[in-house]
């Protein structure tokens, strides 16, 4: 009895919670155009990293869907502990990114290490500084994504011991877009906020001034993140920088290993790719796409499956269509 008792409850749990996420269907644009459209790839950098041949793998996936700009959020520790090997994994699959064709964003991402022992901002300030110059010169991206989300590094993945302000923030991306331009002018310089977390607004007030930057990003995870972006930040961005949602997943339920969000995963790409066309948005980066193998398992993927968030997100390609490079000269 106790046991029939329990398997209700459970069954029961498992009913609010699938109607509570549910996402519904948005509608579409009245009239589509080309924009940017990335994703990440899962598990490249940092301290859940999977294999190069998993990489290519989840790779070729990723490109299937018609992106035209693949992002990696960088972890400094390979570098800061001289791992030759990761740090070799790293140029393999970015060189492949390349030969593929398509455009290389790399995000900062800090270092695993900061995470399980603070440290002061001067230092983290420092290190990261020094790492935007050493990743640049490496690796020449199309895109650099200076700031990930002050929020991110405060709360999310806490690494910084000290409490921070949007003007601390300001004046690190002001620095690092700087040394990016420095080393290769053509490279396009990147902060994001993640709408609902704490700096946001005032982040991003003060980045919008920044002359070396050219993207103002916003990470969207849920309605409220849209709504706040609607009503506090797009107003803010100046006609002489670009909006882009850098980071977007449906993140009602958490990340990995939920196989029951298929469907609310695959509504929310519909969903904010739709909001970015009608907001006049000049990107899109889709976040966890090994989801779009995988809800199983996070290593040994069986990577020639394919979900619902992967036809949606290469239907909603499809139907915007990825920008047209312009040749210099034509």
């Amino acid at each position: 009895m106790k046991t029939k008792s329990l398997i209700l409850i459970g069954l029961l749990l498992t009913t609010i919670l699938l109607s509570s996420s549910c996402i519904e269907e948005p509608e579409k644009p009245s009239e589509f155009y080309p924009m940017h459209f990335g994703a990440q790839v899962t598990f490249a950098s940092g301290d859940m990293f999977i294999g190069i041949n998993e990489l290519k793998e989840q790779l070729q996936v990723i490109e299937e869907t018609g992106v035209d700009v693949v992002r990696i959020d960088i972890d400094y520790e390979a570098w800061m502990t001289n791992d030759v090997d990761n740090i070799g994994r790293h140029d393999e699959l970015i060189a492949q990114i390349r030969t593929d064709g398509k455009k290389l964003m790399l995000a900062d991402r800090g270092a695993t290490s900061f995470t399980k022992d603070k440290v002061t901002w001067e230092y983290f300030k420092q290190q990261h500084l020094k790492y935007t110059r050493i990743f640049m010169e490496r690796y020449m991206p199309d895109y650099y994504v200076v700031v990930k989300e002050p929020t991110w590094y405060m709360d999310f993945d806490p690494m910084i011991s000290t409490d921070t302000t949007p003007m601390m923030w300001y004046e690190l991306a002001s620095e690092a877009c700087n040394i990016v331009k420095e080393v290769n002018p053509a490279t396009k310089t990147a902060v994001a906020v993640y709408p609902s977390g704490r700096l946001a607004e005032g982040f991003f007030e003060l980045a919008v001034n920044i002359g070396n930057l050219d993207i103002m990003g916003v990470d969207c995870y849920d309605n409220n993140d849209l709504e706040v972006t609607t009503e506090d930040l797009i107003p803010l961005v100046p006609d002489d920088k670009e909006i882009w949602m850098l980071e977007s997943w449906n993140g009602g339920g958490g990340s990995y290993l939920q196989p029951w969000k298929k469907c609310d995963d695959a509504r929310w790409i519909r969903k904010s790719v739709y909001y970015s066309q009608n907001n006049n948005f000049q990107g899109y980066v889709c976040y966890y796409a090994l989801h779009f193998s995988s809800y199983m398992k996070l290593r040994n993927v069986d990577w020639s499956r394919r979900t619902p968030a992967f036809y949606a997100y290469k239907e909603v390609i499809e139907e915007a269509g990825v920008i047209e490079e312009v040749k210099k000269g034509d």
